[in-house]
Parts: structure tokens; sequence; C-alpha cells
């Protein structure tokens, strides 16, 4: 500061970054906001990039000020900036982010988001990086997911696993995309194409050892089996997802897997057995908020009325 009144002319851009870094640090953000935006203006159109840097700090710091709304509008610069200086990686990324924070705030319609993310999946086709595009092509199918546009992320999660393959891209990354390939396959009522992902998902988690994903994939393609009136064989992949979450202790997930299990061991006539899987599900749990809808479908197994579906959802998760 002391500089600038000895040179009040002068452009000070990259001294207005540092003192905002400086107030960002010491967790002044709305003071590091102020200095962030005195810099955009100083690097101004001929200094992209510095402008974009600039940009994706002042859209983090509003994200500390718990706006959502003001940090969307701040990547969505970033990433225009990005691309006038040919960056387009980092273009995509701050999109990605733009469309994630719009979507917290509430204050963009589903048009608005939809546009930002058609624009980051276009860039995408140009990453040639693999493991990066196959991350961004699954949060950007994460994203649709969040918007009920069900097959938009299917794309994308299609795409990225048609892209990312190979030595250069991991085997649990795969997995993960797999899982959510065939989940977004179960919000769409296409169960007998998901469960070939379910199957393989599964396969992977079990050889990486990673017991609750498994289980995950298999209840995934449990509930895709029940769907298809194959009662039996879901109830085996229950069962199996049951004694994975059994292992690491995941109690919401023993829960699920109970409460699928007396679901298609009411279906299947096996009312005892059905009505077995609902205490256990209640035992698991206690007296916790989730027991109305394990009493119902007790309740219903009891009287023997109607038909019970299984409430299981199917799971996606994002790409670490």
């Amino acid at each position: 500061m002391k500089c600038k009144l000895k040179e009040p002319e002068g452009r000070d851009a990259d001294m207005y970054f540092n003192i905002a870094i400086a107030y960002e640090e010491m967790k002044e953000y709305s003071k590091a906001v102020r200095f962030y935006e005195k810099a955009v203006n100083d690097y101004g159109a001929h200094q992209a990039d510095n402008t974009a840097d600039a940009l994706i700090k002042l859209a983090y710091c509003s994200v500390n000020l718990e706006d959502p709304a003001s940090a969307a509008h701040s990547f969505r610069l970033a990433g225009q900036s990005y691309q006038q200086a040919g960056r387009w990686d980092y273009a995509a990324m701050a999109l990605r982010e733009c469309a994630s924070y719009m979507i917290q705030s509430q204050r963009f319609s589903k048009a608005e988001v939809q546009q930002v993310l058609k624009e980051c999946h276009q860039i995408c086709k140009g990453i040639t990086h693999s493991s990066l595009k196959g991350k961004l092509l699954n949060d950007i199918g994460l994203h649709y997911v969040e918007l009920k546009s069900f097959s938009q992320a299917e794309g994308c999660f299609t795409e990225a696993l048609g892209s990312c393959s190979g030595m250069s891209f991991s085997i649990r990354k795969r997995a993960v995309l797999l899982q959510n390939t065939g989940a977004i396959h179960n919000a769409m009522n296409q169960y007998e194409m998901s469960l070939k992902y379910h199957a393989e998902a599964a396969d992977m988690y079990g050889a990486l050892e990673e017991r609750k994903a498994q289980g995950e994939s298999l209840c995934n393609l449990a509930y895709a089996y029940s769907q298809m009136k194959n009662y039996k064989t879901a109830a085996f992949y229950y069962q199996e997802a049951l004694q994975a979450f059994k292992e690491v202790g995941d109690l919401h997930g023993q829960w699920q897997m109970c409460e699928g299990l007396g679901a298609t061991h009411f279906c299947l006539g096996n009312m005892d057995q059905a009505v077995s899987y609902y205490k256990q599900a209640l035992a698991v749990f206690g007296q916790s908020k989730v027991l109305c809808v394990c009493c119902i479908c007790l309740h219903s197994a009891l009287m023997m009325k109607g038909c019970v579906k299984s409430l299981q959802v199917a799971l996606l998760i994002s790409l670490q």
C-alpha cells in the first residue's frame, strides 16, 4: 500500500493480487474479494491468464463467504478467460465449478445450468489428458443427474468409459465410471442394460478389496434384478451386499439390504422370511427416524396386502 501511494498512476494488478492473497490467508474474505476484483480490473482482457487466476481465487472467496451465486459468476468469467488464453483444461474445470455452484445457489434456471454444462462438455472433447477428461465427464454427468437430465448424464458416463481406459487410467476410477453408468441406466428404467455395468464394477471393487463400494454395486445389481421381477437373483445379490456392508460396519447399508431382502421375499411369497428381514432392519436402526419406512413395509408384510416395492436407489459417486 505504501508502494501504491508513491506510484498512484501505475498499474498495480500484481500488488492487488498479493494483498488479496494475504487477506485470504488471514480468512478476511470480504477484504480479499475487494482486492481480487481490483486485480481483475487491472489485468484486463490483455492478460487473460492472470485475469482467470484472479477470478478463480475470487470465486473461492465467495464460496467461503457462502455466496454461491457470486462464486458461479466468477467461475464463469474465469472459464471464458481461460478459453481466451487457450488453456482448455482449466477452462473446463472452471465451468464445471460454475455449474456446481449455480446448482447450489438455486438462483439459476435449469436451462442456464445446462448451457454451462454443454459448453464444458464441448471443451472436454479437446482435452487429451485421459484421467482429467474422465473426471470432468463424470462430474458433468453427476451434475446432469442433479438436474434430472438422465440421457445427457448417460452420454457423459458412456463417453468417459470409452475414452478413459488403458494403463493411464486406474482400475478404481474405471470402477466408479461403471458404477455410475449402471446407476443411471437404473434411473432410466433400463435395467437389463445396467446389469453388465453393475457386475463389472462389483468385480473390480472386489479385486481392489473395497468392500463398501462393492456392496453399493451389488445393491444396484440386486435392485435391477428386482425391477426385472427376477426376485431370486435379486435376493442373492442383496444377501451378498448385506455381507459386504456387515464386514465394514455400514449400518445404513445393512438396513437398505435388509429392506431389499424383505421386499424380494415378500414378492416371492416367503412371508416369514420377509418379516424376519424387516425386523432385522428395525433392529439395526433402533429407534431412528428411518423406522417409519421399515414399519410400513413390515405392516404390509404382516397383513399380506398389496405388493412391497424395494426402496433402493441408484448410487452415484464422484471420481476422486
